[in-house]
This record gives structure tokens, sequence and C-alpha cells, in this order.
């Protein structure tokens, strides 16, 4: 078997850097969090605040209503899983998610 190829590849900086505040049917506010590298408390990546989710849903696996709410605002492109896509060129000249428009961070991937 070949030894693996490291090459770099874009990926939207919600990848690796995203918190959301969502609101709850009661009006509170609860922060939900990606983290990219599955530790911790973490269910597929994603965690909240709310009651339900750290007293229930935590140790089952599920994902509560506000992380089905956060899904919708997280990008998540990932160049190395869109190949056909680029990382377009913002008004500055920097690399930008062409999904979103937002910022892009370059991350090593395997290959």
């Amino acid at each position: 078997m070949p030894d693996l190829t490291i090459q770099t590849a874009w990926t939207c900086e919600t990848n690796q850097h995203f918190r959301t505040t969502v609101k709850g049917s009661t009006g509170k506010t609860y922060v939900v969090t990606l983290s990219p590298h599955n530790q911790g408390p973490y269910v597929n990546n994603w965690e909240c605040n709310c009651p339900h989710f750290q007293a229930r849903l935590k140790s089952s696996g599920a994902e509560c209503k506000h992380i089905l709410q956060a899904y919708r605002k997280h990008c998540g492109w990932n160049a190395s899983l869109e190949p056909t896509l680029e990382a377009d060129r913002c008004e500055d000249g920097t690399p930008c998610c062409p999904e979103c428009g937002g910022n892009v961070v370059a991350v090593s991937v395997a290959i």
C-alpha cells in the first residue's frame, strides 16, 4: 500500500471555528458549538448548552432542535470534499468561501 500524500486544501472557517446562538421556543437563547475534532461531550461534532441536550441527548448521540437550527447557519464548504469548487477571491484579494463568502483556512489533507 502506498504512503499517503499530504496536501493543503481550503475549507470554510465555519468548519474550524463555529459558534452561534439559537433562540429556543420559550425565548431563551442557547449556544451551539461545532468541534472539528469530535472531542469531549460533542455529538457528531456538535454541542448545545440547553438543558435537554445536556441531560438526555448528549449520552444518546441525538441532536436537539437547536443544533438542527444551527445546521442552517453553518456553511461547511470544504475543497477537499468538493474538488470542482475552488476558493473565490474577495475584494481585498484574499481567498474566500465560494458558498457563503466568508473566510477560509488552509488545512492539511491526507490523500
